[in-house]
């Protein structure tokens, strides 16, 4: 338990072991070429490449699916059992393999599936992010970095002259200890924001009658905007005499709504009127209800956004279950540039930020089209046959087209989507696309048996086939988000977007509209002109005192 700590050293501990859970526990599949290569080369393992592909499918596509039932998990049972039984899982996997027969495949894929399980414990810990409001997306996207670190793990403990079995094991050791630190250190709830404890009763008082008064203050605006209406229409019927009547009533009017306008943007920006509705006789505010995930899960958007996502993925995974033997067949005898995969592939952390920075600036569009094409790239030069210097190249773009690809995955949802339903949105993708992954295995039954350039060429191909659909982000992006364009924000849209409507006053970025409004400008008279005001009577003024006495312009 943490709560003995301080605010700010409870966050960074919490922050530090979630880091390190994360490259310890979550994406060890993804170093399979140097697992392979201690089971052929120095186990002596009987096992064919069509059978070792078959066992990192089995990893492979518990690391990818395991993540939606561990967070359904997480969001039932709490944090610190459900990452609990991760790390235990991980464990388990992890002693399999280093006591299993190298030739003995059914327990090598069980092993490895056990050990998928640890993509878990990054589903779990991720909401450690809340405790840093400011740097959310730094924070999540170091934990996507640390995921990409865990690649490495294999190939330190297969780095040793003799048996693999006591480096395993010690590496069992180890994440057993953190999987009861996980114990100690996580909270039970969901939340890694101790809110039932240390929230002071006081305090929440407080803040309750401030949103009351808020609260009131906004319905008196309304009030007084409602009953100054209603006089109005009075008056314009009875009491309108001159131009000069006519010009003060409409004068109040704009008066009264700005600053009914003015009340209910400072309160919605200060986030007192949050859950205030107005009634259904006012046609101020359009009641709009949040969209279900189903909801969501029905729009074109996100079946898109699957779809690209899932044809991404079974690339990224055949390119990993096939590299070793595709370069042992392009001259790596002693393994050097197998070893540099995972090396790279470690360290393409360094660039998870950067990824995030091209979708906050480029927009979502243009990057994932930049990874589409990286990917792309990655599998043209395996497919060329070019020195192994050149296919270190290769091995750089492939990092980054995989680091991107997630990234650009989870940010799109973010971005798009928003974050009330994201676990049920991101998860039911990721399990998707880890069915569409069983593809890799025939992928690399065929690059085995001499087709090898041949697949890689192809997914050259389906690759370039998604840009379109990047290029139709990239312009849904710049038709609702366009900063030029003046608008409601609303989400009354399929997919829960951002969607603008377009009203009269540029100045007016509350997100409400009103109706009858009228733009004036000055007559030749000296008194203002009204345009487009059904009954045609004109005649407003842009100054005026505090007694509304002068009308010029």
């Amino acid at each position: 338990m943490t709560a003995g700590f301080s605010s700010s050293s409870r966050r960074w501990i919490l922050f530090a072991f979630s880091l390190a859970s994360v490259a310890l526990a979550t994406g060890l599949i993804y170093g399979w070429p140097a697992l392979r290569r201690q089971l052929v080369q120095d186990d002596g393992s009987d096992l064919d490449e069509k059978q070792l592909g078959a066992v990192f499918t089995v990893g492979a596509w518990s690391t990818q699916a395991m993540r939606f039932f561990f967070g359904m998990a997480r969001d039932r049972f709490g944090t610190q059992r459900v990452t609990f039984v991760s790390f235990v899982l991980v464990a388990l996997g992890l002693a399999g393999v280093a006591l299993s027969d190298p030739s003995d495949g059914i327990v090598l894929a069980v092993s490895l599936f056990a050990i998928g399980c640890g993509s878990g414990v990054q589903i779990c810990i991720q909401p450690v992010a809340g405790l840093f409001p400011s740097y959310s997306g730094t924070i999540l996207s170091s934990l996507s970095g640390a995921f990409q670190v865990s690649g490495v793990i294999f190939l330190v403990l297969c780095s040793g002259d003799g048996s693999r079995q006591p480096a395993f094991l010690m590496f069992t050791a180890c994440l057993s200890v953190f999987a009861v630190f996980s114990l100690i250190l996580l909270p039970k709830g969901k939340s890694f924001i101790l809110e039932e404890d240390n929230v002071d009763e006081k305090s929440t008082q407080q803040g309750q009658t401030k949103i009351d008064d808020e609260t009131a203050r906004l319905n008196r605006s309304k009030n007084i905007y409602l009953e100054e209406i209603n006089g109005l229409q009075s008056m314009q019927v009875e009491h309108v005499k001159t131009d000069v009547d006519y010009a003060r009533m409409n004068m109040r009017q704009w008066r009264q709504k700005n600053m009914y306008l003015m009340y209910l943007e400072e309160a919605k920006e200060e986030k007192y009127a949050s859950g205030i509705k107005e009634s259904s006789e006012s046609t101020l505010v359009e009641d709009q209800q949040p969209l279900t995930a189903l909801q969501q899960m029905k729009s074109l958007e996100y079946i898109l956004l699957i779809f690209w996502f899932s044809v991404c993925v079974f690339p990224l995974q055949y390119y990993v279950g096939s590299i070793g033997f595709q370069l042992e067949g392009k001259g790596d005898d002693d393994g050097f540039y197998t070893s540099l995969f995972s090396v790279v592939y470690a360290s393409s952390a360094v660039i998870a930020p950067a990824g995030g920075y091209l979708a906050d600036t480029a927009g979502l569009g243009k990057t994932q089209g930049i990874s589409t094409i990286l990917l792309a790239a990655s599998f043209l030069v395996l497919a060329l046959d070019t020195h192994l210097y050149i296919q270190s190249i290769g091995l750089f773009l492939y990092a980054c087209a995989r680091m991107f690809v997630y990234g650009m995955y989870f940010s799109n949802l973010g971005k798009r989507f928003g974050f009330k339903n994201y676990g049920t949105l991101a998860g039911s993708g990721l399990l998707i696309s880890a069915i569409v992954s069983l593809l890799q295995y025939p992928l690399i039954a065929a690059a085995v048996e001499g087709n090898a350039d041949k697949v890689n060429f192809a997914l050259v191909v389906v690759c370039l086939s998604l840009l379109p659909y990047c290029y139709w982000v990239h312009r849904r992006e710049k038709s609702l988000g366009n900063p030029d364009q003046k608008g409601v924000h609303r989400r009354d849209s399929p997919t829960g977007i951002l969607d603008q409507k377009e009203y009269g006053n540029d100045d007016n970025d509350s997100g409400y509209s009103w109706e009858n409004d009228s733009e004036y400008s000055c007559s030749p008279s000296g008194i203002l002109d009204q345009k487009d005001n059904e009954d045609g009577r004109g005649i407003i003024d842009n100054s005026w005192d505090d007694s509304d006495s002068e009308i010029s312009c």
